[in-house]
């Protein structure tokens, strides 16, 4: 264990003009404000404004970067540059086009918290906004409002909602001018690679470059290379369709504001060039001289006691990603006689000590929730869980909780502020004189993560003596290399035991800039550059279509300028040397790809059964006229048909011909996942009946498959009556939503203390070991007839269980267990945050053992492995050598 101080944090507190003062140019309060509600700034308010805030007010390039550190006030930056936008337009002249603002956030529950903050903005300032929260659920929930024989596609309801809210929910008429939509990364993903249907995806991208003004981008560093290949690729476009000025913000009808605490140096590399006038707002920055006199140092963050641990010496092994979760579990019981001391004190002030326990794994969350229950009498009304299972309602009780465990629902950026109602305080209290978390428990892969945990903690710069507050406490568990990173700087340490710490080595500091420089030697969260280089243009395929399909034949050169500007962008100085994709070539893939869609895209899964029946046919044996599998015959032939002619040759057996079309079936849905934005893939949903709540507070939630295997004994049911039957009253019955994703149902039983391990199985007797690996391994395809199953359990699964996706083609990278390429995935599992999944194979002549990256990931992983390993070991499995060769 390391003890260390990290020393207080300030920021520049701005003392010249204040946008938030009540002036003439301020716009008044609006009517329904009521008495005492001014639209001008309180006091507090007023002296609070930070330099940076003011630098947002001010700033007037196209793409507005703020990168000032974790708490301390980004969010209010970018409303502000929505004020000035506002006065810079005028009250009286804003309309949709000019006000309406995107703000993206990653995270449902960071959505809602900048729903709330810019709605109270906009309210206590007399901003004429609507503020609307746009994800699915919210989606979902607006598009079931409607009458039956209103309900069309979903894609049309967003649009709706996106040119005519009001409408769209049925309210009102509003006296808003103008809306702020509050979305995901998934949304603006989905629209901006025409992933729609082909009715509505044209008129979505065309209100996506048109209709806002702004666009504020929040936690930028949060998201992966290829979402952040998406907003590099958004503001390539805006620039491209003339949406940027070079001049001012009111000559641009676009600005755009990127908010990140800690920027790669990737993502700088790629913002600086894009060739689009940017202003940087960072700490660092110099104050002009002329307003020297207006800026004075402020408190920001306290003082925090931070004790490291190593994972490995926590968990009795070598700190991996998966142990740092056991470690965070050993770590709490080992503290818990400390911490319920600290949760059972009583300040002078009145206010109880709060506390949040973070980690990136759901298990831990509910391990320790569960040992905490256990061990503490009042952790029934004192300890609440923020994480993805639990329910709306669930997730705001907890927010009024003592102790808060979450998961990365709640890591980024979120306030841990409680309201008070029902905590008996006492009502002279304003407010908590001190942080919102007194201490802080975490686990930390990356340096991100640490230094946006640690941030969570301590933050005073809304206190009106934040200068005077005392030191908050932390405790972090990092892997073993992160723990010697920090020894060595450190100079060493006892990690063998708390209880008797090396006095030599404690109270040591470190002060905000160094701790920095220390989280950026470890390793990056999804540092993976190399398919952003490589491959993620072709993520913007169809988009660049719709682009091509609305010009003249004239402007076509145009359009090829711009591919040449966006892959010098994503390839880099060796990329450069290469010839650039043209778009015709552009045009030629999609065609491709298009013609497979209109025959294969009605289709979600491809039944073992249709395979037989389409053999069956082609050695002119006629199906049925009500065979339930006469669409996929119908599909099945007009696709080889299609093959045949490109061909020009004929499959020489119906087996040759089924092979030919389980390729293409392949190469569909391989290319089909590129526009699934999520990494990972997506194991199939299973509604959970948990009367004892060990998943969350809910008795019946849905959830990932693949977790309730690894971390639960579970009863599983095929059908939803079968379910019902077993675990509800026969009145409770009917009346229990089943969401149209979930295929499996189970009765959670208990809560595993050491997980499973959790693999594949795939049977191909139909090829030899060499012929499978030459067309299958080694690069990203889609896998057919995969079963999931225990690894080193005799306990077997269910056949339900075992067969709910083998129907489904899944993109996966797949490499020999012994070969370069499984040693190079080892080496990149730290940086991507992934864990192969084990596969075994059944071959005509033997079974072997793989590892498989499942989903959208895989491009990126097979990416970053250099192509000679990649070569090499293609080379070794042609010729039938198994033998491990490592690097």
């Amino acid at each position: 264990m390391l003890t260390v101080t990290v020393q207080p944090y300030d920021e520049r507190l701005w003392l010249g003009e204040h946008p938030l003062a009540l002036t003439g140019s301020v716009p008044p309060a609006r009517p329904e404000q009521g008495a005492g509600q001014s639209g001008g700034a309180s006091p507090e308010e007023e002296s609070r404004l930070l330099y940076h805030q003011w630098r947002m007010y001010q700033a007037s390039a196209p793409l507005v970067i703020n990168t000032h550190a974790t708490g301390t006030g980004k969010t209010l930056g970018a409303l502000l540059r929505l004020l000035g936008r506002v006065r810079q337009i005028g009250l009286d002249q804003l309309t949709p086009r000019l006000g309406d603002t995107l703000f993206i956030a990653p995270t449902n529950e960071l959505i809602d918290q900048h729903v709330r903050s810019a709605s109270e903005f906009c309210r206590r300032y007399g901003l004429p906004y609507q503020v609307i929260p746009v994800t699915r659920d919210h989606l979902q929930k607006s598009w079931q409002k409607l009458p039956a024989e209103e309900r069309s596609r979903r894609g049309w309801h967003l649009r709706q909602l996106l040119s005519d809210p009001v409408t769209a929910r049925q309210e009102d008429v509003s006296t808003a001018q103008a809306t702020i939509f509050v979305t995901n990364p998934d949304i603006f993903y989905y629209i901006l690679t025409a992933s729609y249907n082909r009715f509505d995806r044209g008129e979505l991208l065309t209100d996506l470059l048109r209709n806002f003004g702004l666009v504020i981008i929040d936690e930028v560093h949060y998201y992966s290379p290829r979402q952040l290949a998406a907003f590099l690729f958004f503001l390539k476009l805006s620039a491209f369709c003339g949406y940027f000025s070079n001049s001012d913000a009111l000559d641009s009808p676009r600005q755009i504001c990127l908010l990140t605490a800690t920027p790669s140096p990737a993502m700088r590399r790629f913002l600086e060039q894009l060739g689009i006038k940017t202003e940087w707002i960072e700490p660092q920055d110099p104050v002009p001289e002329a307003w020297a006199d207006k800026v004075r140092p402020v408190r920001a963050l306290t003082a925090v006691e931070l004790e490291i641990y190593s994972a490995g010496e926590l968990g009795g092994g070598q700190g991996t990603q998966r142990q740092t979760g056991d470690a965070l579990l050993s770590l709490a019981q080992h503290l818990w006689p400390r911490l319920r001391q600290l949760l059972e004190a009583q300040p002078a002030d009145g206010f109880p000590v709060e506390g949040a326990i973070l980690s990136n794994s759901l298990r831990t969350i509910n391990l320790i929730y569960r040992e905490l229950r256990a061990r503490w009498p009042a952790a029934g009304e004192r300890i609440g869980r923020i994480t993805g299972p639990q329910g709306t309602q669930a997730r705001e009780e907890a927010r009024e909780c003592q102790l808060i465990l979450a998961t990365p629902t709640v890591d980024i950026g979120y306030n841990f502020e409680r309201t008070r109602a029902g905590q008996g305080i006492p009502p002279t209290a304003t407010g908590k004189p001190r942080p919102s978390l007194d201490f802080l428990l975490f686990d930390a892969w990356s340096g991100d993560e640490l230094l946006q945990r640690l941030g969570r903690v301590g933050r005073v710069l809304a206190l009106p003596a934040g200068e005077d507050c005392g030191p908050c406490r932390a405790w972090v568990v990092v892997d073993q290399e992160t723990y010697r990173l920090f020894e060595g700087h450190l100079g060493g340490g006892n990690a063998a035991s708390e209880s008797r710490p090396d006095p030599s080595r404690d109270g040591k500091t470190i002060d905000r800039a160094t701790l920095a420089k220390l989280a950026a030697q470890m390793p990056t969260r999804q540092d993976l550059t190399a398919y952003v280089r490589s491959g993620v243009i072709a993520e913007f395929f169809r988009t660049l279509g719709l682009l091509g399909q609305g010009m003249a034949d004239e402007e076509l050169p145009l359009l090829d300028s711009f591919l040449q500007d966006l892959q010098q962008l994503f390839v880099g100085e060796e990329g450069q040397r290469q010839r650039p994709l043209t778009y015709r070539q552009l045009r030629a893939w999609l065609r491709e790809y298009e013609e497979r869609a209109e025959v294969y895209g009605g289709f979600t899964h491809i039944p073992a059964a249709a395979f037989e029946r389409f053999a069956a046919l082609l050695d002119r044996r006629e199906p049925k006229q009500d065979d339930p599998l006469i669409p996929y015959l119908r599909a099945f032939e007009k696709r080889i048909l299609a093959i045949l002619q490109k061909r020009q040759e004929r499959p020489r057996s119906s087996r040759e011909a089924l092979l030919w079309l389980k390729e293409d079936l392949s190469i569909y849905f391989r290319e089909h996942a590129r526009w699934t934005f999520r990494e990972g893939f997506e194991t199939p949903q299973v509604l959970v009946f948990d009367p004892q709540h060990w998943l969350s507070d809910e008795d019946v939630t849905s959830y990932d498959l693949f977790h309730i295997l690894r971390s639960y004994d579970a009863t599983f049911y095929s059908t939803a009556q079968d379910w019902q039957r077993a675990c509800f009253p026969k009145e409770q019955q009917r009346q229990v939503s089943i969401p149209e994703e979930v295929v499996l149902f189970c009765r959670l039983q208990t809560l595993r203390e050491k997980p499973r391990q959790v693999g594949l199985r795939l049977e191909v007797p139909e090829h030899s070991q060499a012929e499978w690996e030459a067309a299958w391994a080694y690069r990203p395809a889609a896998l057919w007839g995969l079963r999931p199953q225990f690894i080193n359990d005799d306990t077997g699964l269910p056949a339900c269980v075992r067969s709910c996706f083998q129907e489904r083609f899944v993109p996966a990278f797949v490499a020999a267990e012994k070969s370069s390429t499984v040693a190079w995935l080892i080496a990149l599992r730290q940086k991507a945050r992934f864990f192969p999944v084990a596969l075994d194979i059944s071959f005509a002549d033997r079974t072997a053992r793989y590892q498989a990256v499942l989903g959208p990931l895989a491009w990126q992983l097979a990416a970053e492995i250099p192509r000679w390993a990649l070569e090499r070991d293609r080379r070794r499995g042609q010729q039938g050598e198994s033998d491990p060769l490592f690097f």
